[in-house]
C-alpha cells in the first residue's frame, strides 16, 4: 500500500488575505525581478534533486540568468499590452481575481501555491500582478491568436509569432484600481484522500457534430468528430466562473459517436442514439446510451428494452421526469432516410430505467433534421426533411394523453430543416434553416402560439444573414442567433430578436469567435458559450454588455503517443512523439499542478521532431536522446531546462551511434544509453555515457555486452545498470547484463526463475531490486502477460511477483515507482499486428507484502496505450497516448491518487 509520501490535503479557507487597497503603488520593473527570483526560488526548491547525484544542488542563479529572469517578470506586460493593440482587451482587476480564485481552488500542489503566495508576502496585489497576470494574458493572447484570421497559426505558430513580435510592446501597464482577495491554502499533515482519479486540464475533442448539456455551473461536450480524424467517446466540462476545462470520465462511457442527442435531468448528462464510430458508416445508426454523474464521474447505461429503433439526426427533450426522443433517420442502400424510422419515438424515465413508446397515431411526417422544444407540459416538433423535401409542418405532442395535434400550416416557402426553435415561454420561435443543400440558405423565421394555434412571422428587417446549422439560443427575453453557414462562408456574426418590441438588435463582432457550423452551445442564464464548430475555440458572448471574450483554450499539447514525459518536482515536462495531425512533432508542454495549467515548451534550439526517443531528468535538466522521424534517425540531441525555458545542444563528439528504442538512466552524473536501432544495425548493443557537465561522451564496452536489442527494459540500482529483456534478431529474450560504469564492464543476469522472454515491460529499481512486470512476446503471433519478477544484483537471483489479482495480461501500458508500490494502469490486451483491446484498468504491487489492488476504475480516463506516467510524490500522471475507442491518439488525461 501507499505509505512513502504523505498526500498534503488543503482547505480554502473562508478566512482572506487583507485586501489591498486602490491606492496601492504600481509595480516598478526592478520591483517585479525581485519578486520574479522570489517565485523561481520557490518552484527551484520543490524542483526533484536526485538522491543518485553526488554534489549539493545547484543555486537557482546557476541554472537561470538574470537576464532571463527579467524577460520572464516583464512577458506578462508585453502580453498585456499585445492584448490591447490587437484584441482591444484590457485585463480587469476582476479577471485577474478570477485566475486567483482559479488558481485557489483548482490546485493540485496546494504546498507550492502556499510557498509561492508566501514569496509574494501574501498580498493580493502581488499575486494578482505577478502571479495570476501572466498566466492569463498568455492564455488569452494565444486563444486570440489562434482564432485571429489575420494570422496563419497553422504556419506560424503562437510561440514563434510571439518571439518575432514581443519586443514591439511595452513592459508597462496601467494597473487596474481593484481591492484583490486570495483565498488562504491551509496546509495540513492528515491522512492521505481516498483512492480517486481527477481529470486533467483538456478541451474537448470532437469539434463537430458532438452534443452540449448546460448543468447550471458547467458546459459538457461530449463526443463527435474532427475533421479528418476519428469520432470520440470522451467529453469535457467548461466552468465560466473558472473559465477552466477538465475531461469527462473515460472509463464507462458509450461507445463513440457523432449526430446523437443529450439532456440534463438535473443530475445526470443522458447520451442517447447517434451513429456509432465502431459500425461502418453506412450503417452506423445505434439505440444505446448512458447516463453520466459527473459529481461521481461514473456512466450508466440506458435499457435496450424497448428503446426506440436505432437512430441519428433525431430530437430530444426533456420533459421534468422523462428523456422524449423522437425522429431522426437510419441507413439503407447507403442514405439516411427518415422513412426507415417513420413517425416513432421513445419516452426514456432515468428513475426506473424504462422506456415507453410515443403514440404512431396523428404523429407528424416522418422526418429528420427537425427541431423540437417543450413548453412545459407538450413537445412542439417542426419543419425538417422528409428524404424528399423540406418541410413546413409540425405537430404538438402533449405527454399526459400521448397524443398528437399539428401544428397550424405555414406557407410551402417557409419549408426548411437545419433551422433552429427556441422556447419563450408562450411561443415557439423558428428562424433560418436552409430550402436545400449546400445553397438555399434562408433568413426568414416565424413565432408559433400553440394555446391559439396560430403563427406570425418574425421581421426581415434587421435579421441576420441567411444561414443554417447556426446556434440559438432564449435568454429569457430574446432570442440569440449566431454563426452557421450560408452556403459558401461562415459568418461570425449574430443578432437579437426581442419577442416584445418584434425588432433585432445586432451582436457585437469585436474579439467574436470565427465563424463555424454546428457548434456546441448553452445559455447558462446571462452568458452564451459556444465551443467547435470544426473549430477549436470557442467564447462566451454576455448580452448585457454586448461582449465576447473567449473560452480558456486550456494551452494543453497536441494529441499524441509516442511521447516522453519527465517529473521535475513542479511540472509533468512532456515532449515530441506523433502527433494526431501534425505527423511527428518537436513541441512539447508543461504541466504545473500547483495552478493546474499547461504551458508549452520553447521550440528555439529544440531538437528536431522525433518518436522512440528517451527523456531523463537531472535535477536541472531533462536531456532528450536519440529517436527517430519515420525510418530515419535522429543525429542530434539537446537538453531541456525549464527553469529558463532554453534548449541546448548535445555534442555529439565521440558519442556512440545514433539510436532509438532504446534504454537510458541518469547514474547521477551521467546518462548512460544502451542498445536500440541504429542506421546500421537493427539490434544494437553497444552505447554510451554521456556527461552533461563537461558535455562529452564515453563508449560503453561491448565486452561480454548483452545481445543486441532494443524495447529493452533498464534500470539504475546506485552503482550499476541493469538490462534486460527486449526484441533481438531471433524474437524476443529473457537474457540481460549488469553494466558497472566504474570498470566499464559486462556481468550477465541470470536465467535461472528469470521471467520469460518479452519486451516493452515495467522496470523499476524498488531501492534493493529491479522490478519486472507485463510485456508482449513476439514468437510470430504476440502473447501479452501478467507475471513478473523481482531481480536482485547482489545475489543475482529472482523472485517471482504474485499472480494472485494481478491486472490482466497487457503491454504499452503506463506505470510508476510510488516508493513502495509499482502502479500500472490501461494498455493493450491484444496484439493481432496492432496493438488493441485497450482497459482503463489496473493494478498496485506492494513489494514488501507481495500483493496486488485492482486501481479505481470510477472517474479513470479512457482506456490508451503507449503513453508515459510520471509520479509527483502523491499521483500518478498519464497523458496522451492511442484510444482504441476512437483509433487516434488522444490529448486527454488523469491523475490517480492510490490513497491509504
Amino acid at each position: 500500500m501507499w505509505r512513502s509520501v504523505s498526500a498534503v490535503l488543503f482547505i480554502v479557507s473562508c478566512l482572506v488575505f487583507p485586501v489591498f487597497a486602490q491606492e496601492s503603488t504600481p509595480l516598478d520593473l526592478n520591483t517585479r525581478v525581485r519578486y520574479q527570483w522570489a517565485m523561481e526560488q520557490v518552484y527551484w526548491q520543490h524542483r526533484i534533486w536526485p538522491a543518485e547525484n553526488p554534489g549539493p544542488k545547484p543555486s537557482l542563479e546557476a541554472v537561470i540568468s538574470s537576464e532571463q529572469i527579467s524577460t520572464r517578470a516583464d512577458e506578462g506586460l508585453r502580453l498585456t499590452n499585445a492584448l490591447s493593440h490587437y484584441w482591444h482587451v484590457n485585463l480587469s482587476g476582476a479577471q485577474l481575481q478570477m485566475e486567483i480564485d482559479r488558481m485557489a481552488s483548482a490546485s493540485r500542489q496546494p504546498e507550492v501555491l502556499d510557498d509561492l503566495f508566501a514569496a509574494l508576502g501574501n498580498d493580493p496585489h502581488l499575486i494578482a500582478e505577478m502571479l495570476a497576470r501572466p498566466i492569463l494574458a498568455e492564455r488569452l493572447a494565444r486563444n486570440f491568436y489562434e482564432q485571429d484570421s489575420r494570422f496563419n497559426a497553422k504556419k506560424v505558430s503562437f510561440n514563434t509569432w510571439w518571439e518575432q513580435t514581443r519586443d514591439r510592446f511595452e513592459a508597462v501597464v496601467k494597473e487596474p484600481a481593484f481591492q484583490y482577495s486570495v483565498k488562504a491554502v491551509v496546509q495540513s499533515n492528515a491522512q492521505p484522500a481516498a483512492e480517486s482519479w481527477r481529470s486533467l486540464y483538456a478541451q474537448p475533442e470532437g469539434d463537430i457534430a458532438m452534443s452540449a448539456v448546460w448543468t447550471g455551473t458547467e458546459m459538457i461536450v461530449w463526443g463527435g468528430t474532427e475533421t479528418g480524424s476519428s469520432v470520440f467517446a470522451s467529453g469535457s466540462r467548461y466552468n465560466p466562473a473558472t473559465d477552466s476545462w477538465h475531461s469527462t470520465a473515460g472509463a464507462g462511457a458509450p461507445d463513440s459517436r457523432l449526430q446523437h442527442t443529450a439532456v440534463w435531468t438535473g443530475t445526470e448528462m443522458i447520451v442517447w442514439g447517434g451513429c456509432n464510430g465502431h459500425l461502418p458508416e453506412h450503417s452506423c445508426q445505434t439505440n444505446n446510451g448512458s447516463r453520466y454523474n459527473p459529481v461521481t464521474e461514473t456512466w450508466t447505461p440506458t435499457t435496450l428494452v424497448g428503446a426506440p429503433s436505432p437512430r441519428i439526426n433525431h430530437t430530444a427533450v426533456w420533459t421534468g421526469t422523462e428523456m422524449v426522443v423522437w425522429g431522426g433517420c437510419s441507413f439503407s442502400q447507403d442514405v439516411c432516410r427518415a422513412r426507415n424510422v417513420g413517425t416513432t419515438g421513445g419516452r426514456y424515465n432515468p428513475a426506473i430505467d424504462s422506456w415507453t413508446p410515443t403514440n404512431t397515431g396523428g404523429a407528424p411526417k416522418a422526418r429528420t433534421l427537425h427541431t423540437a422544444v417543450w413548453t412545459g407540459s407538450q413537445m412542439i416538433v417542426w419543419g425538417g426533411f422528409d428524404d424528399n423535401d423540406p418541410l413546413n409542418t409540425g405537430a404538438v405532442y402533449n405527454l399526459a394523453s400521448d397524443s398528437w395535434t399539428p401544428t397550424a400550416s405555414l406557407p410551402a416557402s417557409l419549408a426548411r430543416f437545419n433551422h433552429t426553435a427556441v422556447w419563450t415561454g408562450q411561443e415557439m420561435i423558428i428562424w433560418g434553416g436552409a430550402a436545400s443543400l449546400p445553397t438555399g440558405a434562408m433568413r426568414t423565421g416565424a413565432r408559433y402560439d400553440p394555446a391559439l394555434n396560430t403563427w406570425k412571422p418574425v421581421p426581415n428587417g434587421g435579421a441576420p444573414s441567411a444561414r443554417y446549422s447556426h446556434a440559438a439560443v432564449w435568454t429569457g427575453s430574446e432570442m440569440l442567433i449566431w454563426a452557421g453557414f450560408n452556403g459558401s462562408s461562415f459568418p461570425n456574426t449574430g443578432a437579437r430578436f426581442n419577442p416584445l418590441t418584434n425588432a433585432w438588435t445586432p451582436t457585437s463582432t469585436v474579439n467574436a469567435p470565427q465563424g463555424r457550423q454546428a457548434p456546441a452551445y448553452v445559455w447558462t442564464g446571462s452568458l452564451f458559450i459556444v465551443w467547435g464548430g470544426q473549430r477549436r475555440t470557442g467564447g462566451r458572448y454576455d448580452p448585457a454588455s454586448d461582449t465576447w471574450t473567449p473560452t480558456n483554450p486550456s494551452n494543453a499539447p497536441s494529441a499524441r503517443e509516442w511521447h516522453t514525459a519527465v517529473w521535475t518536482g513542479t511540472e509533468m515536462v512532456i515532449w515530441g512523439g506523433d502527433d494526431r495531425l501534425n505527423g511527428t512533432v518537436k513541441s512539447g508542454s508543461r504541466y504545473t499542478p500547483a495552478t493546474d495549467s499547461w504551458l508549452p515548451t520553447s521550440i528555439v534550439g529544440a531538437p528536431s521532431p522525433r518518436h522512440l526517443h528517451t527523456a531523463t531528468w537531472t535535477g536541472t535538466e531533462m536531456i532528450v536522446y536519440g529517436g527517430a522521424y519515420g525510418s530515419v534517425i535522429a543525429t542530434q540531441s539537446a537538453r531541456y531546462n525549464p527553469t529558463s525555458n532554453t534548449w541546448k545542444t548535445i555534442s555529439n563528439q565521440g558519442a556512440p551511434p545514433a539510436r532509438s528504442e532504446h534504454s537510458a538512466v541518469w547514474t547521477g552524473t551521467e546518462m548512460i544509453v544502451f542498445g536500440g536501432s541504429t542506421n546500421n544495425r537493427t539490434w544494437s548493443n553497444d552505447g554510451g555515457r554521456y556527461n552533461p557537465t563537461t558535455d562529452s561522451w564515453t563508449l560503453t564496452s561491448t565486452t561480454n555486452a548483452p545481445v543486441g536489442r532494443y524495447f529493452h527494459s533498464a534500470v539504475w540500482t546506485g552503482n550499476t545498470m541493469v538490462v534486460w529483456g527486449g526484441a533481438t534478431s531471433t524474437f524476443d529474450t529473457n537474457t540481460g547484463g549488469r553494466y558497472n560504469p566504474a570498470t566499464n564492464t559486462w556481468t550477465s543476469t541470470s536465467l535461472t526463475g528469470a521471467p520469460s522472454a518479452r519486451n516493452w515491460t515495467a522496470a523499476v529499481w524498488t531501492g534493493s531490486k529491479m522490478l519486472i512486470w507485463g510485456g508482449q512476446t513476439y514468437s510470430g503471433v504476440y502473447d501479452y502477460h501478467n507475471d513478473g519478477a523481482l531481480y536482485d544484483p547482489v545475489s543475482n537471483s529472482w523472485t517471482p511477483t504474485s499472480l494472485v489479482n494481478a491486472p490482466q495480461p497487457r503491454a504499452f501500458f503506463g506505470y510508476v515507482w510510488t516508493g513502495t508500490d509499482l502502479i500500472v494502469w490501461s494498455g493493450c490486451t491484444t496484439n493481432s499486428g496492432a496493438c488493441s483491446a485497450e482497459v482503463p484498468t489496473g493494478g498496485r504491487y506492494n513489494v514488501a507484502s507481495n500483493s496486488w489492488t485492482p486501481t479505481l476504475v470510477t472517474g479513470a480516463p479512457s482506456a490508451r496505450s503507449v503513453f508515459p506516467s510520471v509520479w509527483t510524490g502523491s499521483e500518478m500522471i498519464s497523458w496522451g497516448g492511442f484510444d482504441d475507442e476512437a483509433s487516434t491518439y488522444t490529448f486527454t488525461g488523469g491523475a490517480y491518487m492510490p490513497g491509504p
